[in-house]
């Protein structure tokens, strides 16, 4: 919690005093609040918070609560859709781009059991893409959106898998029968599901000052 006498800062959406926080070196400090401060995430010194004047000018990070307009599964603060079109992993992840999405990344036990359970329950597909790739290094696999390598990471890989068969298996599919994970060349059209709800990067776009509007000062 940030306090100066009997000042504040809280989270106007909620109404929550902040009490966990990542300020960045020498912030707040001793400095008195007044009704003019906001927090802002400062992308040149690791993300880190500190204050500034409510009119400072800076991009945006918007938060919603996905329950309440999931359409498919919602676990763990992550919202995930099937789509039962037949398309090809790139033709799925732009389709997935266009609606605010990117396809799945099962990156925990957890949400690849939900998503198995989700999927059992929603088609009779045999297979279905997900996020994986490794178009730009044979054999070094990444989540697309995220960009997280999966080779210390959490995997579900059917038995002798990932095989590359051919030289031509660059993305990621789920195998119904297994419910694990194959590659597969990226050309073939299948089902997919994309996923909202999880901040894994911050896009180039954003080079200085994050300003949540859901600050408030609390006296």
């Amino acid at each position: 919690m940030v306090t100066t006498g009997t000042a504040a800062l809280q989270w106007s959406n909620s109404g929550d005093v902040i009490s966990a926080s990542n300020w960045a070196w020498g912030e707040p400090g001793n400095r008195q609040l007044t009704t003019d401060d906001a927090v802002v995430m400062n992308g040149p010194e690791g993300w880190t918070w500190k204050l500034v004047s409510r009119s400072s000018a800076a991009q945006l990070v918007c938060q919603r609560d996905l329950s309440q307009e999931c359409l498919g599964l919602f676990f763990q603060g992550k919202c995930l859709v099937f789509h039962e079109e037949l398309k090809t992993w790139t033709a799925a992840r732009d389709d997935c781009a266009s609606n605010g999405s990117y396809l799945v990344e099962p990156k925990t036990e957890l949400l690849d059991r939900a998503m198995d359970q989700y999927l059992l329950q929603v088609t009779g597909a045999a297979v279905v893409l997900l996020g994986g790739q490794d178009l730009a290094r044979s054999g070094m696999f990444f989540w697309d959106h995220s960009r997280e390598n999966l080779t210390h990471a959490y995997t579900d890989w059917s038995t002798e898998e990932p095989n590359n068969y051919a030289g031509i298996e660059d993305v990621l599919q789920w195998t119904r029968g297994s419910q694990t994970w194959n590659d597969i060349p990226s050309g073939l059209t299948s089902p997919y599901v994309c996923q909202k709800g999880e901040f894994s990067a911050v896009g180039p776009q954003i080079k200085a000052l994050l300003k949540p509007t859901n600050l408030k000062y609390l006296d």
